[in-house]
């Protein structure tokens, strides 16, 4: 998609009004609507995308053809192909989202549909035809917040545009509206990108089937030692719901720095707090703090330690195989992601170390609040980097 004329920061782009969305709203208001009100959200609007596909005089029938009629997606990679990426939780994953499409297809087909349903014939809702409306919501839909809770949202146009990490984010105007504005100027001709969001390429292959070179949002998820065993009081008293089990947390690489989302910080100065709380002099308090680091880079090693390939290997790898297949091309930029992103956060932790000591880190325990906002609106998910989020002092220092 390419502007037709020359554009200024903050004009509007695309515009698709409330009567072109597809909502689970207006799934509930059509003739099927009695079949789907017992069925969750997600799975309505994918059974009433089934129905409205195969109606020759559906007010969206040019919506759906240009909607892929196929996709190419990490469920349609072989187990070989899988093996690729060298990570046994996607792998897990993948494996459990067959088994679970699978499960829902039989469930609506058993309980909810009538075999002899002039909306849904055994002709009409098939298993490709399910995994065709799931792919499509997965992919192209938006989870925009209202005063209603969130609301599942398909909007034709906009999520025709390509993906671009600097490019605008679609958003749900106050009249029922899903607008993009442009977020710099654009020439006459110039393509137009979207931005899907904060998405590593895993997310990307999962959801969509690409990757993006240099991706700023890879990230790696990290699962931390369960902290039950240190100082049960403060457990109990000041962040029980980050301390009752394993937790794993997801870091981003960044551009220029390691982004750490607000509970991973939070989760941090806990344990420097709660170590430091239990001895009485500074050299023991170094101590307590330099070994609660250390474990945290450990556990980001053993992260390293788990793949058949180095970092090196992999970019000699891409390197040396132009003729690489899709799939094994992008399984190898999605592992070289994760590996980058737990070197660089690995190395931040050292400078760090080197840079001001680690027992100059201090917390105070009023400083320690949780949130509800989630991670994208996290301030210091956002633009916060690891050293300022550790280091003594304000992050305006």
């Amino acid at each position: 998609v390419v502007a037709k004329c020359d554009m200024e920061e903050g004009d509007i782009i695309l515009s698709v009004g409330p009567h072109l969305l597809l909502t689970i709203d207006v799934a509930l208001a059509s003739p099927v609507g009695p079949l789907l009100r017992d069925l969750p959200g997600q799975l309505a609007l994918q059974t009433f995308l089934i129905y409205e596909r195969t109606k020759p005089d559906s007010f969206w029938a040019p919506y759906f053809a240009v909607v892929p009629e196929s996709f190419d997606t990490l469920l349609d990679f072989t187990e070989e192909e899988l093996e690729e990426l060298q990570d046994l939780p996607i792998k897990t994953f993948v494996q459990q989202r067959k088994i679970k499409l699978v499960k829902n297809y039989e469930w609506i087909k058993k309980e909810l549909l009538d075999p002899k349903s002039v909306f849904f014939p055994p002709e009409v809702y098939t298993p490709e035809a399910y995994a065709w409306a799931a792919t499509v919501i997965r992919s192209r839909a938006w989870e925009f917040k209202t005063s209603n809770g969130y609301q599942t949202t398909c909007a034709p146009g906009i999520d025709m545009l390509n993906h671009r990490c600097d490019a605008p984010l679609a958003y749900l105007d106050n009249d029922g509206s899903v607008v993009l504005r442009a977020s710099r100027p654009i020439k006459a001709g110039e393509q137009i990108f979207l931005s899907y969001g904060r998405q590593s390429n895993q997310d990307l292959l999962e959801k969509f089937g690409f990757v993006v070179e240099e991706n700023e949002f890879d990230c790696v998820h990290v699962a931390l030692f369960n902290t039950s065993g240190e100082s049960p009081d403060l457990t109990r008293s000041i962040v029980p719901q980050l301390l009752k089990n394993v937790r794993t947390f997801r870091i981003e690489r960044g551009t220029m720095c390691v982004r750490v989302n607000g509970d991973l910080a939070l989760f941090l100065k806990y344990l420097v707090m709660a170590s430091a709380l239990r001895v009485e002099n500074a050299t023991d308090i170094q101590r307590c703090v330099a070994g609660a680091y250390g474990r945290f880079v450990n556990s980001l090693e053993d992260r390293l330690k788990r793949y058949s390939t180095t970092l090196e290997e992999d970019r000699r790898l891409l390197a040396r195989n132009e003729n690489t297949s899709p799939h094994l091309r992008m399984a190898i930029l999605t592992r070289i992601g994760v590996k980058e992103t737990t070197r660089r956060l690995i190395e931040t932790i050292r400078d760090l170390d080197h840079a001001v000591g680690l027992h100059r880190v201090i917390v105070q325990p009023e400083t320690l609040s949780t949130s509800t906002l989630d991670d994208h609106q996290r301030p210091d998910a956002c633009d916060g980097t690891f050293p300022r989020i550790l280091q003594q002092g304000s992050s305006d220092q």
